[in-house]
């Protein structure tokens, strides 16, 4: 699907696709001397030689079957600078754009570009990728010609996790023993909440962190996130005694329902470790390869500039030895279960610490009660 411009003829497929496709695209945006003169500084042979041999770009050509059908231009650093992508006209409703991104996403480094504010449907088609606006700025082209642009950011993110996750061997093997396990037993929770801790909170937004152990394996609990059950669902007892310190520590009643999705939407990742379970079996799916995939999950957040990680119990507290961020903070004690809970759960103060840690760095605090 891709080929490296590396050669003279390659470098001059480059050149050809772009004097046909800026014409197109900047037609509505720039007179014919402008895109004429960019052409001509930028994508000209000569432009092209000089980016890849001196300036370190990589240049790809995008192909379907023997057919070149555009390219793209990027330098890597800590970043990813996305030169350029450029697809012919008719070919660009066919997915290579998500494609080049997520090329791109799987080196696991932020991806930055720039966009003219007058072309909204690259601006929306990056946005549908996962790109957002951070900045104005004004792109000198020369000769007293410029740019109005958007700067566009595009980080690695839960979602790119999973999908490259997915491609493993070990992620097959594990859905492989899941599937042979559904034929008989009921699986929870749902398969279309397995990731549920993970969909419902961008990478960005993390700011707390609560390990739980597997899914809940009683019909209708579990329901993706670590301690969670759905509203019409009696709350276990763990859960119950985690309203009761919250209770404690704010002094007053929590929400008469178990569902936390609302911790998730301000940026507690509610993730258990194992992430399906089979009926009335707890840690059934134990050794699986879910454990693999959590990993992955506190492995990328330590690329976090700032996280609190509640470590309730000891299962959750072995996972203190895979946070290597030094500017993040743990904070422990025992399992809310009612077989530990009086171990130093009951009166840790662990929730309103944690607000207290969040304001101290200038984060939004939870409201725990805000269900």
């Amino acid at each position: 699907m891709f080929k490296v411009v590396n050669s003279d003829e390659t470098i001059k497929k480059v050149a050809e696709l772009a004097n046909i496709i800026w014409h197109e695209a900047y037609k509505n945006t720039l007179s014919p001397e402008q895109i004429n003169y960019m052409v001509e500084k930028f994508q000209s042979y000569e432009s092209v030689y000089t980016q890849i041999t001196i300036d370190r770009y990589d240049y790809f050509l995008i192909c379907e079957e023997n057919k070149e059908v555009g390219f793209f231009s990027f330098l890597e650093g800590e970043e990813i600078f996305l030169s350029k992508v450029y697809i012919l006209k008719d070919y660009r409703q066919k997915g290579y754009l998500s494609k080049v991104i997520n090329y791109l996403i799987n080196k696991k480094k932020t991806i930055t570009l720039r966009v003219n504010k007058e072309n909204e449907i690259a601006i929306n088609a990056y946005k549908r990728l996962g790109f957002k606006e951070t900045k104005e700025d004004k792109s000198p082209i020369g000769e007293g010609y410029y740019m109005d642009d958007y700067i566009m950011e595009r980080k690695f993110g839960f979602q790119d996790l999973i999908r490259q996750e997915s491609e493993k061997p070990y992620f097959k093997k594990l859905l492989e023993k899941i599937k042979e396990e559904a034929k008989t037993n009921k699986i929870f929770p749902q398969k279309e909440n397995w990731f549920k801790a993970l969909e419902l909170i961008s990478f960005d937004d993390v700011n707390v962190v609560i390990i739980g152990q597997d899914p809940y394996y009683n019909e209708h609990q579990a329901m993706g996130l670590c301690f969670s059950v759905n509203k019409d669902v009696k709350m276990p007892p763990s859960l119950v005694n985690i309203y009761k310190e919250i209770e404690r520590e704010y002094k007053k009643p929590m929400p008469n329902h178990g569902d936390l999705t609302g911790w998730a939407k301000q940026g507690v990742l509610l993730l258990n470790t194992i992430l399906t379970v089979s009926e009335g079996r707890p840690m059934s799916h134990k050794g699986f390869g879910w454990e693999i995939f959590t990993d992955e999950v506190i492995k990328l957040l330590q690329e976090k500039d700032f996280v609190i990680y509640l470590l309730l119990g000891g299962p959750a507290q072995q996972y203190e030895k895979k946070i290597t961020n030094q500017n993040h903070v743990i904070l422990k004690t025992s399992h809310p279960s009612p077989l530990s809970c009086f171990r130093g759960f009951n009166g840790s103060g662990i929730f309103s610490k944690t607000n207290k840690l969040l304001d101290l760095e200038g984060k939004k605090k939870i409201n725990w009660y805000l269900l």
